[in-house]
């Protein structure tokens, strides 16, 4: 084993192996089974690469997310050889299908916590709207709740009181992250 080698990225052509591995395997979403790396019928670069690794025998199998490829369960056998057998393999599929779960789970509650959080704020914002009859302080906190809503630096409210020449516009309210930013009425 290259103990020099902390990951496979640091070694020169990974990123070819990994281009080779996903057109050959991952997108018809194959495992890439290899018990003797030297001995395989597998290309001289990829070889070189996995000897270079100190890897003698190769499990890799892909993990799709959605229908596309997320990313890769690998194991690589280093210190002897490994005959890889079909429950070995299965289980590698088991795996990604569960990180694969996983990942869209997280996603799906990242989702959704996002959906809670802005109908919260809605709330907060109609709250904060009824509980004034101060149109501009009403204005004002809109704009910079929508701002924050959207995790953005500026939010402004106009007003178009000629509905003939919308040229002539009245900025009510804007709100800045960073108070030094140009306002729109520095603009005129």
């Amino acid at each position: 084993i290259r103990e020099d080698i902390k990951s496979p990225q640091n070694i020169e052509g990974a990123g070819e192996i990994t281009q080779f591995a996903a057109n050959q395997f991952f997108k018809a979403e194959k495992p890439l089974v290899i018990d003797d790396v030297v001995k395989s019928e597998f290309p001289e670069f990829f070889k070189e690469f996995y000897k270079i690794m100190g890897a003698n025998s190769l499990l890799w199998f892909p993990i799709i997310l959605k229908g596309k490829l997320w990313g890769s369960v690998a194991l690589a056998k280093h210190h002897g050889y490994r005959h890889w057998t079909d429950e070995d393999v299965q289980i590698v599929i088991d795996i990604s299908n569960q990180i694969a779960i996983a990942m869209n789970q997280a996603e799906l509650y990242k989702k959704e916590k996002e959906a809670t959080n802005r109908e919260m704020l809605l709330r907060e914002i109609i709250g904060k709207i009824r509980s004034t009859v101060d149109i501009d302080e009403r204005l004002s906190f809109i704009c910079s709740e929508t701002a924050k809503l959207f995790n953005v630096q500026r939010a402004s409210l106009s007003e178009f009181p000629e509905q003939i020449d919308y040229e002539k516009h009245i900025t009510r309210v804007e709100y800045k992250v960073i108070p030094e930013m140009v306002g729109l009425d520095q603009l005129k």
